[in-house]
């Protein structure tokens, strides 16, 4: 039986575990722009969902500002 629980958080476009960013819009999971394929800032731009916050900081971001 598997613990859904115990899964980590990754990147809804390459699954990487690092650098992770999350949409506060709808809720998109992507790496930042550094690391990984960078889908959290191509997230932005195809979307306009402006605000993003980093999961290991809880930092937030505004793409706009």
């Amino acid at each position: 039986m598997s613990d859904d629980s115990l899964d980590a958080t990754s990147c809804e476009v390459c699954y990487s575990q690092e650098s992770l960013w999350i949409c506060l819009v709808c809720g998109h999971v992507g790496c930042g722009r550094y690391s990984g394929c960078g889908s959290s800032v191509l997230h932005n731009e195809a979307t306009g969902h402006n605000f993003a916050m980093e999961l290991s900081t809880q930092r937030v971001w505004d793409y706009k500002g």
